[in-house]
């Protein structure tokens, strides 16, 4: 069970704060009971109410500093993950999501990056829906190291940087 006040990572929200554990609000069919109450990090418009109970949550703790720190560390020696194949790189995109591995993240976050500079070089831009995840998986990845690493999301490049293997080197 979190506290408030515990940073967690929800779903595809992201990094959220328990601002509450509390009855479930009324108008929310379906649901009764203790729920968490979190604030998304970088979306403080939002308020998300999660029962306590959901035996199947996508709720998880967020990465140590130890473990962003050794993700970073090994950034250069991940693979670049794009299959050209439209209908496999979905499938690897859903299932990257679905899980919790960060360096599976990163490897798909390399893939896209790799393809987008191809793609400029052709004056092309990247197709519609891997911009898309393009976009969803930089701002999830800086926003989980920045919140674990105590530095804010536009310091997260320049300490990856820094701290990665072969330090200077691109995605």
């Amino acid at each position: 069970m979190y506290n408030i006040g515990d940073k967690v990572v929800y779903g595809k929200a992201g990094v959220c704060t328990v601002l509450d554990i509390c009855e479930m609000p009324y108008g929310i069919e379906g649901m009764d009971g203790l729920c968490y109450k979190l604030q998304p990090l970088y979306d403080e418009q939002n308020t998300i109410f999660i029962p306590t109970s959901k035996e199947k949550s996508t709720m998880r703790d967020l990465i140590t500093k130890d473990k962003a720190d050794y993700v970073i560390k090994h950034m250069n020696n991940y693979p670049a993950l794009f299959p050209k194949d439209e209908k496999e790189r979905r499938s690897l995109i859903k299932e990257t999501l679905d899980s919790d591995d960060m360096s599976k993240w990163v490897q798909l976050l390399k893939g896209l990056y790799n393809e987008k500079l191809r793609r400029n070089h052709y004056k092309k831009d990247l197709k519609y829906n891997d911009e898309k995840t393009f976009n969803f998986l930089e701002n999830f990845i800086f926003g989980e190291l920045s919140a674990s690493l105590g530095v804010t999301k536009s310091e997260v490049f320049e300490y990856i940087r820094k701290n990665s293997e072969q330090g200077g080197a691109e995605q």
